[in-house]
């Protein structure tokens, strides 16, 4: 069948005129963004605090700088714009996402943060963002923050750092450097916490946390702090807490659960097995003001490599899956939302043993007279020492002494050595008894 040629006219016509129509609308759009974002300044440039807006390239040209003096004080205007922090650790997946950004990206070590940046961590994951060397925050797991802002004031010598949480938990100190001052206020749901260290006062250490009723649980460890909401302020000394509910006034502050007591493992105790990693039962004292009890295992002494976190009601807990090397293990009383400063740190290590003990048995003849046979021996410290299934008691040095009793014609002891890692040692005799 042969097509129709005004078919085809018509057809091509009409692609023509889409054609058209798309090119026409691309046009327009350029237009349109060149009014939006005119050249000239990139957005690089504009970030800058150096250099002045509308230079760009090779004719950029240097911001002047203002010097400002106060009291016998000065400083570059420069330095009152802005300062950044620092990512100075994570584990496991921290992202965080720029101002002028709209997708998340992966949160390197040794990143800058800026006004507005945001970080956040996940499940088993922690950040630390650091001001300087003695100020920081440090995120737990499922944590989100945004930094709201980040300056230094020349004149008064003070920094002054805002963040808004928006879920999660961290701790964090602040420190005066010198003879600046150091102001932090972290935004939560419903309150304002403000917390201040003078170079004349010591540090602050704080906790905060968001919790799944959306209330906040605000408490200074060490230090001062102001925590405002809905006009009215409530300050925080060392050792207390405050929960804050939203569209609630605020309550008074409480003191902090006492510090939980260990009790097991010992501290600095070697655990040895031989195939299957042990249960380990961690013990403390348990608190009658606690409602629940906080237990962190961690690879290392400042608990950011965790291998476990569990909250529990018990003043007990089991973990039978960790495997050969060195551990830190520390506890904290909750009340309700409220939780107490950690325990102290104690140490443990599993240590994986294969090496059966040593065991000797001094010379026993092959013939006797009589009804009776002592066998004396030496096995390692430690182990324990059974006879033909008896038990034997075993000295410190780890000899030990066992007297058979025979019966006429041939008999057998086996006698065997086992240590704590399960390792097992035989020796066995054969004695022919004659009345």
């Amino acid at each position: 069948m042969i097509p129709d040629m005004r078919t085809l006219g018509r057809g091509a016509l009409e692609m023509v005129l889409v054609a058209a129509l798309v090119l026409s609308v691309f046009v327009l759009l350029l237009e349109g963004m060149d009014l939006a974002f005119p050249t000239g300044t990139t957005l690089s440039q504009l970030m800058r605090r150096d250099v002045l807006p509308g230079t760009t390239g090779a004719d950029a040209v240097e911001a002047p700088h203002l010097l400002l003096s106060r009291d016998g004080a000065t400083g570059n205007s420069l330095d009152a714009a802005g300062i950044v922090a620092l990512l100075a650790d994570r584990r496991n997946t921290v992202k965080s996402k720029r101002a002028s950004e709209i997708a998340w990206s992966r949160a390197d070590i040794g990143m800058q943060l800026f006004n507005r940046d945001a970080v956040q961590t996940f499940g088993g994951s922690s950040a630390l963002v650091r001001f300087d060397e003695q100020s920081f925050i440090d995120m737990n797991e499922n944590t989100l923050v945004i930094i709201r802002r980040l300056e230094r004031d020349p004149l008064l010598s003070e920094r002054n750092a805002g963040f808004l949480m928006l879920a999660g938990e961290l701790r964090g100190r602040l420190l005066a450097s010198g003879t600046e001052r150091v102001r932090m206020n972290l935004a939560t749901g419903g309150a304002e916490t403000e917390i201040e260290s003078l170079p004349a006062q010591p540090s602050t250490e704080f906790k905060v946390r968001v919790n799944k009723d959306r209330s906040s649980t605000i408490t200074v460890l060490d230090g001062h702090a102001r925590v405002k909401a809905r006009e009215r302020s409530v300050d925080l000394h060392e050792n207390q807490t405050i929960t804050i509910t939203p569209d609630q006034d605020l309550p008074a502050p409480k003191n902090l659960p006492q510090a939980i007591s260990l009790t097991a493992p010992a501290n600095r105790v070697s655990i040895p097995y031989r195939d299957l990693p042990p249960k380990i039962t961690f013990v403390w004292n348990a608190s009658s003001t606690a409602t629940g009890y906080r237990i962190q295992i961690a690879r290392d002494a400042a608990f950011r490599d965790l291998i476990a976190e569990e909250v529990t009601t018990g003043a007990h807990f089991a973990h039978g899956s960790l495997k050969e090397g060195r551990y830190y293990w520390r506890v904290s009383a909750r009340r309700n939302w409220e939780e107490g400063e950690f325990s102290a740190t104690r140490e443990l290590s599993l240590v994986r043993d294969v090496t059966p003990p040593e065991l000797r048995v001094e010379s026993v003849p092959s013939d006797v007279t009589g009804t009776s046979l002592t066998l004396r021996g030496r096995t390692d410290p430690g182990s324990t020492v059974f006879a033909n299934s008896e038990p034997l008691g075993v000295a410190a040095d780890g000899s030990f002494s066992y007297t058979a009793k025979l019966k006429p014609g041939v008999n057998v002891i086996v006698i065997e050595s086992s240590d704590s890692a399960g390792n097992v040692t035989y020796h066995s005799s054969t004695v022919n008894s004659r009345k």
